[in-house]
């Protein structure tokens, strides 16, 4: 097993150096695209001062600019600590964002382009990417989490979750193991790049696999789900992950839409997870598209 997460990104760009992170309206980057993006990351939060050992947290939309930023600090030796953005600029989301910072060391915050946060120092993902390349990653304190998660705080306070390089690790390779994939599959996911699904199971695990993933904006989908099966058609997808409530809100939308040229043939397993699960949800998308049963893996995981 590596040592250090930036070995599954180091590994994927020399094994896999013809596939990589597909971003329909932003980026595509091949994964040896995405390491040098990565390194540019790092030295332009070197240079912002953040130093081996500090955090960084990340508030990131755009799904081109979050993993340059989220991999560079690990690069530079520091903790990412991604966050789902402020949805607004209400008092309430710059509160939450507020309650997470002061948690943390210190961190240097990352957002996108024209965000503003009254009251915390902030760093633009854009410009950060480039920066002059940090060419050797910088060696952390051997304390030093690998990423800290934090809960939406929907229903309180958001929470922290520490994890260490170990338990990232562990837990990439079990599902390495335990999923029926293989190296040729291409992952498509609308997941929020900040959540746990969305990074490490949809990231980390692609990485791991020396696969390739297809990343759609978690809003576009939300707005027409069906989009998210045109683009395994267009993609030739392999395998999706999604939530029973977003299969669910599929399930409608083809009732109402019934559209008559989607091809799914490419698709092989569609992982379903995050929160309780609806056999009858599952068998209605297998009735509205003609998919066997057999598509459908549950899982479960806890942060």
């Amino acid at each position: 097993m590596p040592a250090h997460l930036t070995e599954l990104l180091l590994g994927a760009a020399s094994d896999a150096a013809h596939k990589g992170m597909a971003v329909p309206g932003g980026t595509d980057r091949s994964w040896p695209a995405l390491l040098a993006a990565a390194q540019r990351a790092a030295g332009g939060l070197a240079a912002a001062g953040v130093r081996p050992g500090g955090q960084v947290l990340i508030a990131v939309v755009d799904i081109s600019d979050f993993f340059p930023v989220f991999w560079g600090a690990l690069w530079a030796g520091a903790t990412p600590v991604p966050i789902a953005p402020p949805r607004d600029r209400s008092d309430a989301e710059r509160d939450r964002v507020l309650r997470i910072a002061a948690r943390l060391r210190l961190p240097a915050m990352v957002v996108d382009r024209g965000v503003r946060v009254p009251g915390l120092p902030l760093l633009d993902a854009g410009e950060l990417i480039d920066g002059a390349p940090m060419a050797t990653r910088a060696e952390a304190p051997p304390d030093t989490p690998a990423l800290i998660q934090f809960s939406s705080g929907s229903t309180g306070h958001p929470r922290g979750v520490v994890l260490s390089q170990g338990n990232v690790l562990a837990n990439v390779d079990q599902m390495a193991e335990a999923y029926p994939i293989h190296s040729d599959d291409l992952k498509l996911t609308w997941m929020p790049h900040w959540h746990d699904m969305g990074l490490i199971g949809c990231h980390l695990l692609p990485l791991r696999m020396r696969m390739g993933e297809v990343r759609l904006s978690p809003i576009a989908v939300f707005e027409d789900p069906i989009a998210w099966l045109r683009a395994v058609d267009s993609h030739g997808a392999t395998l999706l992950t999604t939530t029973n409530a977003m299969m669910d809100r599929l399930n409608r939308r083809l009732e109402r839409d019934k559209p008559r040229d989607l091809n799914l043939g490419s698709l092989r397993h569609i992982f379903n997870g995050a929160e309780p699960i609806s056999p009858e949800v599952c068998r209605q998308l297998c009735r509205l598209t003609g998919l066997p049963e057999s598509v459908h893996v549950p899982l479960y995981g806890l942060a």
